[in-house]
């Protein structure tokens, strides 16, 4: 099986969030990974989902994929690498079990406070997704056609 390539960089995840550019990148490519792997290619469908992917791949995008790469992809991506993150990204699993990570002079958010942040980035990838439902609404795409929906009632990603 061949390695899987990000869609994004951990830098789009920093430029878009309020994550600091002192973050892991061996902590931030796994949950890049899982929000793409799930989340999107659950979201677009496996046809759009691949002909964006091997877009990117391939540097060969262009026209209304390039446009939805840039403008949805991206933050959809960056937005659920963060929700993915806040959640699960204070944690680590080693040889000698699981872990909280703290350090100096950092106050830890409650659970509550953490579970807000979730829910406010949850809430931007929502937002992506409604003007991207209603941007590809109009477009005659093939691989929207390979999902028997009714764009106006029945979009497979919300």
């Amino acid at each position: 099986m061949s390695e899987i390539r990000l869609m994004i960089e951990a830098e789009d995840v920093i430029q878009r969030t309020l994550f600091s550019g002192n973050i892991d990148v061996d902590s931030l490519n796994p949950m890049i990974l899982t929000a793409q792997t799930t989340y999107l290619k659950s979201f677009l469908g496996l046809s759009l989902y691949n002909k964006i992917y091997e877009g990117v791949d391939n540097n060969d995008l262009s026209g209304v994929y390039l446009t939805i790469y840039d403008e949805y992809v991206k933050d959809i991506l960056s937005f659920q690498t963060a929700t993915l993150f806040v959640d699960f990204g204070g944690y680590k699993v080693s040889e000698n079990g699981l872990h909280k990570i703290t350090g100096d002079n950092l106050q830890l958010l409650s659970e509550e406070e953490v579970a807000k942040l979730v829910l406010r980035y949850s809430k931007l990838t929502a937002n992506v997704e409604a003007n991207f439902k209603e941007f590809v609404e109009p477009l005659d795409l093939p691989e929207l056609k390979s999902i028997s929906i009714n764009v106006d009632t029945d979009f497979p990603w919300h």
